[in-house]
């Protein structure tokens, strides 16, 4: 063998070698690997056993599942190097070149396993475990290996390499002599560690091999260690005898070993034979008890000290937990045999108590708890029948919590279970904590298992555990029971609540007497107090407390409906509920989906504070598995549910929480504070948190108490807030040690009484205001530390993980009562600037994308000093919370608000006030949205009247009142007016603004629109192309404006007769809002009706007709019946229906819808006068003749007046006349009609039209009729060889006109 080196600096390279097998030699190397990678070593084991591999069975736990197969070992290594050597083709391989060979790194498999101070456990196996192992490895041929292609230089290089990555390497070497085993025991190691066991054959065969080692390569230095394994003390004579010939075999070995003394060695390397690791590959290092001299782990870290001469002589310790998890794995377990287990639990557990019970139930046990003889609620035993509870079961598991340690049941459960079990041998009492608790005698002695902070799998796992049930591998534990009770340690899939109040107490009868009440009705159940009572924590303790009970809890903010209802609807996508046309109508869904129980049928709902049952009587669902939860101040709720009264706390609840949260103050001083405080929870708390965070004692409070009771009697109305709030409050600002944290609570105090957002607190403007008193501070820095002490003293509410801080409505009250009005002014003008700032720099309500951030704004504009103030900034949030409301779809709402504010400014401002006129606009919009055209128009006149005498012709609110009214115009028919005034209003907004500018492209887009009503598509197409153009480049691609654009120029497309186009645009745009703003969002109502009268132009009328069908559904609910826009949709529907030859459907609904246009806009009004030519259309398809020539007659002279009689609506209805007239023999005036009324529409809109090609095809079919068939030949060819091109043959207007059938042309509103 050649190339055998000296030992030189690195690592250490240890191999483990036997004679014979069965010594334990690679259970003792996996053993003292772990030992010394414990202890922050750097540690590679090597499986160098190329005919038997199995250190892998040892280390699989912690091995990826894949590494055996996929990474390469030993043998690939030297077989892929003989591979490279052999394709040198003869050429001498250098060294270094060799060397470059020697890379171990794709061989490597990490294990699993954090090992603490940089420790690392690596692993090489013998080779990948394919197939094709064994034909390597019985093919290979050492003696080439060595002797042709280098071999010992390049098992040096790997040498090499393990040193330098490495400070031990662990070979385990194969057993009796060999080439392979003269690699592992002559050519790398530094120690040999030479096994045996105490029969002959094997001590000679070490012996042997440590004579041929020393004697033959005595120049290697190599310290042989030889360890006698699987040590059996049964019969203690033989045992003697055979240490005494190893002794004999080796002292003389030893005498020559450096560092080892003969003496004391023996006793230390020994490896005895333990029957529990006959049946498992198992690590001692999880499987023993760490400190146990007699244990196979304590031989191995005894052998492990020798091996690396005393570095390291113990395993690091490790967590019971980690422990367990690896025997989990490796411990095979027979099935556990069904046993009982007595549950033992108080009411407050009872969610923790289902679910355990369900646990164990589905892993074979049967579970008892019981129920006393006077009817006590489950788990609550009587002390006589606890003992025979406890003795006939196998396990007694206790539920401990705060509750349960204060509970009879907790003693007499440990007297019963010392009683059967008094040495605890047998494990009888399993404890099982579920939260926060002082675990005192007796369970102290007693390690429970917190399953608090646990995931469910793991809670699972460990209960199992406990019991000593094996979790069957693979399985999901969340899976094991999908309808059982859910975990209560985990949030439900739905979950938005307070953050719990961690210094909760008490309330115990309260709550069990809210969770009976919920369980027991469909109905609502109120609590109702007076302020500062609790409420609102009682709420939030019992959705943390019962939370196991549902699948969705959702807390809703509710002292103002139109906030409620929003917060109502944030919960539809949680639903899979896609959001409807208005928040009105997507909280109508969710309530429809909580009744139907479709996703989740175990739900909470929480309305906080809510005012009277009309705010939200609307969201409220009854259903025997949902809840709903209100609390409420107020009287007059009789109807809406069941009363829970919560009052006061009661004496014995003030004490325990004050000694719960003061652990120096006494029972009797607590009753004192509690009886100043008369009790009131919220003034107790106050109280709690001043006594801890200064440590000050009981009697100092009660002096500074009495003489701030005395002042406030004196000087406060107690209808305010009550006076133990007020005095604990001064007691606690006077406490505060920093001004900024003063100055921050008075100014959450002039905010809404609703959580603040942190974006708001922690804004430029708050931090700004709070850096007065502190120049050069970092205001952040500053808000934080504040909001930090007044947490502390609990004057206010944190919850970081919904992002907001939040003080009580009371304490806001006392705050204000306290501040002069000098200072309440100048807190008022901070919380204007924090408001204003915090809105988005567009200021475009309208976008989507900015609501979240309105969001935090809108609750602060409903506090009275808000709608009262003049700030123009604070008036601009307002007007724009109007918008808001009306881009939601919220009518009601936006009126209700409006018609609030406009008696304010009106009264405190003035009629001609700028905002005050911009809120009359406003107001109009709404009214217009609604259909109420005239009311908008009016209003809009007097508007734009008073703003160009007050505030000019050129301002900015005067040329956005000059948009609305053109639409209001148009709206009624006026529509030339409107474009008139358009043009105008434009090439202002262009001088004023720039024609890129966002208001000077809604000038543009109204101008379009005008355009398109007065019949000039072309110019309209135009105006929209450049308009979206622009809107996309400044707004962006998604922005309702930009996206409404597309679906005007779609509009625009079909006007000018371009229907592939317009199809193709108006798809195109109603799929994007769709996914911006859902299906039943205003806009993509806008798109879907535009998009069903392109789908008809071109006969895909199947789909038009369900569209259309969809869209009118949601206006009915919408708007009502009679609504002008729900009256267009009817009317574009009747339209399909006559495409679709459902005659007469389509006539009985523009019967009915005739008569409602006429009655809501007018006889002259031109959608009215559309409808009333579509119905002369219908009339005539079922054989009406003379009632449709009549109305075909009427509603040309009247479009003639109002539109002008070259406007494509009024050729249109002359071309239906002249059908009608045809029909009914007149020919000459049908033939003079058809002429006029194409050369009119060729003029008009072109000869390749389909509207006037239509007009020359009925033309030719009454020529074809009068006998004149060369002309009718002529005029055909010309009019359906371009319709068939642009349409399609198959058209049903082409093969209608081919076949000699009149075709009529419906007309089709334009929206305003």
């Amino acid at each position: 063998m050649t190339g055998a080196l000296s030992r030189p600096e690195g690592g250490k390279i240890v191999t483990f070698y036997s004679y014979k097998g069965g010594t334990g030699r690679t259970m003792a190397l996996a053993n003292t690997a772990w030992i010394t990678a414990s202890q922050g070593k750097r540690v590679l084991v090597v499986d160098w056993d190329l005919e038997a591999p199995g250190l892998d069975r040892f280390l699989h736990p912690f091995l990826e599942p894949s590494a055996l197969r996929d990474r390469p070992g030993v043998l690939d290594l030297i077989n892929d190097y003989m591979l490279r050597v052999d394709s040198l083709h003869g050429t001498e391989a250098d060294t270094a070149w060799i060397t470059g060979q020697a890379d171990i790194g794709q061989a490597v498999s990490p294990l699993l396993w954090t090992f603490p101070s940089g420790g690392r456990l690596d692993y090489i196996s013998a080779g990948r475990q394919d197939r094709n192992y064994s034909s390597i490895f019985s093919q290979f041929n050492w003696n080439r290996f060595y002797e042709e292609q280098y071999g010992g230089q390049f098992l040096d290089a790997l040498c090499a390499q393990f040193r330098r990555g490495y400070d031990y390497v662990l070979v385990d070497s194969r057993t009796g002599l060999s080439d392979i085993s003269d690699i592992c025991t002559i050519h790398f190691p530094d120690v040999l560690v030479n096994c045996f066991t105490h029969n002959d054959q094997s001590i000679e065969g070490a012996a042997a091999v440590a004579r041929r080692v020393k004697d033959t390569y005595g120049d290697r230095r190599i310290r042989i260690l030889p360890v006698p394994m699987r040590v059996e003390d049964s019969e203690a004579d033989r045992l003697e005898a055979a240490r005494a010939k190893v002794r004999l075999t080796f002292d003389q070995l030893l005498v020559r070993t450096p560092h080892v003394d003969p003496r004391r060695y023996w006793g230390n390397v020994e490896v005895p034979y333990k029957p529990t690791y006959a049946y498992e590959e198992i690590l001692a290092t999880f499987r023993d008890e760490p400190g146990t001299p007699a244990s196979l782990l304590a031989a191995c870290e005894r052998l492990t000290s020798v091996i690396t001469e005393g570095e390291v002589s113990c395993l690091a310790p490790m967590t019971d937990e980690e422990r367990q998890s690896y025997l989990k794995a490796v411990v095979r377990r027979r099935p556990p045999d069904p046993t009982h287990v007595f549950l033992s639990h108080v009411p407050e557990d009872q969610t923790w108590a289902d679910w355990i019970r369900r646990v164990l139930s589905d892993a074979g046990f049967t579970v008892g708890d019981a129920r006393s003889e006077d009817g006590s609620a489950a788990g609550v035993l009587l002390r006589d029948d606890t003992e025979s509870n406890v003795r006939g079961a196998s396990r007694t598991v206790a539920v401990l919590s705060a509750a349960y340690e204060k509970s009879p049941q907790e003693r007499a459960v440990w007297e019963a279970v010392a009683a059967a079990d008094p040495m605890a041998s047998r494990r009888t009492l399993v404890p099982i904590q579920v939260g926060d608790v002082r675990r005192g005698h007796p369970f102290s002695d007693r390690k429970p298992i917190h399953l608090a902070n646990m995931t469910e799998a793991q809670a699972r796992n460990a209960l199992l555990r406990a019991l000593d049930v094996q979790v069957v591998q693979g399985e999901h534990p969340a899976d094991a029971f999908v309808s059982g009770p859910r975990f209560p340690g985990a949030e439900p899939p739905v979950w938005s609540a307070p953050v719990r109040n961690a210094a909760f107490t008490g309330r115990t009868e309260l709550l069990e007497t809210l969770r009976l009440r919920l369980a027991a009705t469909g109905t609502a159940t109120l609590l109702h107090g007076m302020g500062g009572v609790g409420k609102t924590q009682l709420a939030t303790e019992y959705a943390h407390r019962y939370r196991g009970n549902y699948d969705v809890v959702w807390w809703i903010e509710a002292e103002f409906g139109d906030l409620a209802l929003r917060q109502y609807s944030e919960l539809a996508p949680h639903l899979g509920i896609e959001e409807r046309d208005s928040i009105s109508a997507t909280a109508d869904a969710v309530r429809d989906g909580l009744r139907r129980g479709t996703k989740y049928d175990r739900w909470l709902l929480v309305f906080d504070n809510a005012t009277t049952p009309e705010s939200i009587e609307r969201l409220l669902v009854n259903s025997p598995t949902g809840h709903v939860l209100i609390t409420t101040r107020n009287e007059g709720w009789a109807q809406i549910g069941e009363r829970v009264e919560v009052d006061v706390f009661s004496r014995v609840e003030s004490v325990d929480h004050l000694r719960h949260r003061v652990s120096a103050i006494s029972e009797e001083e607590a009753d004192r504070v509690a009886e100043a405080l008369g009790d009131l929870p919220l003034a107790v708390d106050q109280a709690a948190a001043w006594l801890n965070e200064t440590g000050q004692d009981a009697a100092e409070y009660l002096e500074l108490l009495r003489p701030q009771l005395a002042t406030l009697r004196a000087v406060t109305d107690a209808e305010t807030y009550p006076l133990q709030v007020g005095a604990t409050w001064n007691i606690s600002i006077q406490q505060l040690n920093s001004p900024v944290a003063r100055r921050l609570l008075q100014l959450c105090s002039h905010f809404g009484a609703d959580p603040i957002s942190f974006d708001l607190v922690h804004g430029k403007e708050m931090g700004d205001a709070l850096s007065e008193l502190q120049p050069g501070s970092d205001g952040t820095a500053l808000v934080s530390r504040a909001i930090q002490q007044l947490h502390r003293y609990a004057l206010a509410k944190v919850d970081r993980k919904s992002r907001h801080v939040q003080v009580h409505r009371l304490v806001q009250a006392a705050v204000r009562s306290s501040m002069s009005e000098a200072e309440q002014e100048d807190a008022l003008r901070v919380v204007r600037n924090v408001l204003s700032g915090a809105r988005p720099a567009e200021g475009d309500v309208e976008r989507p994308a900015n609501w979240s951030r309105y969001n935090t704004i809108w609750p602060h504009l409903k506090t009275p000093w808000t709608k009262y103030s003049l700030d123009n900034r604070i008036r601009r949030l307002m007007t724009e919370w109007l918008r808001y409301l009306r881009a939601r779809g919220e009518y009601a709402d936006a009126m209700s608000l409006a018609d609030e504010l406009l008696t304010i400014w009106q009264k405190e401002a003035g009629p001609n006030d700028r905002w005050t006129l911009h809120l009359r606009f406003e107001i109009a919009n709404v009214l217009r949205f609604q259909g109420w055209y005239n009311r908008a128009l009016e209003i809009d006149e007097d508007v734009y009247k008073r703003q160009r005498e007050a505030l000019g012709e050129d301002d900015a609110h005067t040329l956005m009142t000059a948009g609305g009214l053109t639409a209001d115009l148009r709206a009624v028919g006026r529509v030339e007016e409107a474009l008139e005034i358009d043009r105008k209003t434009y090439k202002r907004s262009v001088d004023e603004l720039g024609d890129d500018h966002p208001r000077t492209l809604f000038a543009a887009n109204n101008l379009a629109v005008s355009m398109r009503m007065a019949g000039h598509c072309f110019e309209a197409q135009s105006v929209d192309k450049d308009n979206c153009d622009l809107r996309a480049l400044t707004l962006g691609a998604k922005h309702p404006y930009t996206l409404l654009s597309q679906v005007n120029l779609g509009r625009d497309l079909r006007s000018c007769g371009e229907y592939e186009a317009s199809a193709e645009t108006l798809r195109s745009v109603y799929d994007k809002m769709i996914v911006e703003f859902g299906p039943e969002s205003p806009p993509a109502l806008e798109a879907a009706k535009a998009l069903a009268i392109t789908l008809r132009r071109l006969d895909k009328l199947t789909e038009a007709i369900e569209l259309s069908q969809d869209v009118l559904d949601i206006c009915r609910r919408r708007l009502g019946d009679a609504s002008p826009e729900t009256l267009v949709v009817r009317l574009g529907l009747a339209g399909h229906l006559a495409a679709a030859e459902r005659h007469e459907e389509a006539c009985a609904e523009t019967t009915d819808l005739l008569d409602r246009f006429r009655a809501a806009l007018g006889d002259g009004h031109p959608n009215s006068l559309a409808c009333a030519v579509n119905h002369g259309i219908n009339l005539l398809a079922t054989g009406r003749l003379a009632g449709a020539r009549e109305v075909c007659e009427q509603a040309r002279a009247r479009l003639r007046t109002t539109l002008g009689p070259e406007h494509p609506f009024s050729l249109n209805c002359q071309m239906n006349l002249a059908n009608t007239e045809a029909a009914l023999g007149d020919t000459e005036n049908a033939e003079r009609n058809y002429r006029q009324a194409y050369e009119e529409l060729y003029e008009r809109l072109g000869a390749d039209h389909p509207t006037a090609l239509t007009c020359l095809g009925n033309l030719s079919v009454l020529l074809r009729e009068t006998g004149r068939t060369d002309e009718a030949d002529q005029l055909a060819r010309k009019s359906l060889d371009v319709l068939s091109a642009k349409l399609g043959a198959a058209h049903s207007k082409v093969t209608r006109l081919r076949s000699g059938q009149r075709v009529g042309l419906e007309l089709d509103p334009h929206p305003i």
